[in-house]
């Protein structure tokens, strides 16, 4: 499990740089009030050309290793994923440095390959988007970002443990977990 959803039945919940997958929806099944946040939910017709491009280089890359299980399951979330977006009332184009909510509008807030291995390799964004995720947090509540340093870059490990240390300074309650073999999860809660 890379997330370690606590129970979210009523709760607001934001996926920053949720991309195309039906995780949003998937949380909303279960009670949640989930919204996805992505530079990139312009229209559904370019979702539907992207999702189309990462299908077909997903398949050149893995093309005769025994992958179809796994492909089939990345065309069932996709697809999932656009009929939920063709809804529109989950989902908001957005940077995830400048959110358009309110303080402390969220009960719980994550982000998988965004905010940590995605905008953490610049220092001055990473810190940005994270005190942004921070700032539309309910306090008392937790933020939680995958993956965090294992197995990646130095300076994007850096950038991490530099803004850990900023954050435990202010007060901020942080733990890092194994998420999986070769990841930390992160997860920050709001004093």
């Amino acid at each position: 499990r890379v997330f370690d959803f606590p129970d979210l039945s009523g709760k607001r919940v934001l996926d920053v740089g949720s991309g195309s997958c039906d995780l949003v929806m998937y949380l909303n099944s279960l009670g949640a009030k989930a919204i996805g946040v992505d530079l990139r939910y312009i229209d559904l017709e370019s979702l539907k050309l992207q999702t189309g491009a990462i299908i077909e280089s997903w398949k050149e890359q893995h093309r005769g290793i025994g992958s179809d299980e796994y492909l089939q399951a990345m065309i069932s979330s996709y697809n999932n994923f656009l009929g939920d977006f063709a809804k529109g009332k989950n989902y908001v184009s957005a940077l995830a440095g400048s959110l358009p909510f309110p303080d402390e509008a969220f009960d719980f807030v994550y982000s998988s390959n965004c905010i940590t291995h995605g905008l953490d390799r610049n220092y001055a964004v990473f810190e940005n988007t994270v005190y942004e995720a921070l700032r539309i947090l309910k306090k008392g509540s937790e933020f939680q970002s995958y993956p965090f340093l294992g197995e990646m870059d130095k300076k994007l490990r850096e950038n991490q443990r530099k803004l850990v240390e900023k954050l435990r300074k202010e007060g901020m309650k942080i733990r890092t977990e194994k998420a999986t073999r070769f990841f930390d999860r992160l997860r920050i809660v709001k004093p």
